[in-house]
This record gives C-alpha cells, sequence and structure tokens, in this order.
C-alpha cells in the first residue's frame, strides 16, 4: 500500500514536499501523511465546503508538519498575473494548451459539470 512505498522510496522518513491537487479530504490526508517532519504539504486542489480533514491533535503537534494552501501558488496576483502575460505575449508561456474548452457563457452548467468529472483541464468563457 500507500505507508509500504513511503517507507521504501524514503527510508521511512517521508517525503521533504508533498502536493495535492485533487482537492478531496481523503487524498489531502494522504498528502499531509506522506510528509515527512517538519515538511510542507501544500494544497492546490480546492474542495468541496463541508469536505472535512482531520488531524489528531498530538499529531499535528508532534509530526511539526506544515498544510498549507496554496492559491495560485501563494503569489499575489496582482504583480504574478503581469509577470505571466509578459511572459506570454512574445510566446514564452503557451497558455493554450492549458484550455481544454471554450464556451460560451449559457454553456457555463455543462462546463462545471465536465471540470467537476475530470474531463477538461480548464475551461474559457468567450464573450
Amino acid at each position: 500500500g500507500l505507508d509500504d512505498a513511503k517507507r521504501k522510496i524514503t527510508c521511512g522518513n517521508g517525503l521533504h514536499f508533498s502536493l495535492h491537487c485533487t482537492g478531496h479530504s481523503t487524498t489531502t490526508r494522504a498528502t499531509y501523511d506522506a510528509a515527512r517532519t517538519g515538511a510542507t504539504a501544500p494544497i492546490v486542489g480546492v474542495g468541496r465546503m463541508e469536505d472535512m480533514v482531520q488531524v489528531s491533535a498530538f499529531k499535528l503537534f508532534y509530526a511539526n508538519k506544515t498544510l498549507k494552501g496554496s492559491m495560485y501558488g501563494s503569489a499575489n496576483v496582482r504583480t504574478f498575473m503581469p509577470e505571466l502575460l509578459a511572459l506570454w505575449k512574445p510566446d514564452k508561456l503557451d497558455l493554450e494548451s492549458m484550455i481544454s474548452r471554450r464556451i460560451k457563457l449559457d454553456e457555463v452548467n455543462d462546463a462545471f459539470r465536465a471540470m467537476q468529472a475530470g474531463e477538461v483541464i480548464r475551461s474559457v468563457i468567450d464573450f
């Protein structure tokens, strides 16, 4: 299982850096558990409001790990987005390949369904 793989790959110590992208509490907890003592486990995926992650108070204290949300990589959107656009304009950043589907505004409900089903990377609304 996962614990056996973690022990084998890390000699039982856990990962220095453990990243989580799905937003589900079960895999968020697995990401936390995979991180070694003192490590950081950033959470990139957005979970549901009612989906809770549970960690014992003792384990939280003893493991000295950081479970950290990371919206947009914790970047300052006001300064980071212009930097990304500056890379995109001279074709140094391929944003087009990150768009799975272009939709019209009245297709937004289907776009959310496709996102939740994992069928797309990103949909963009064309006006």
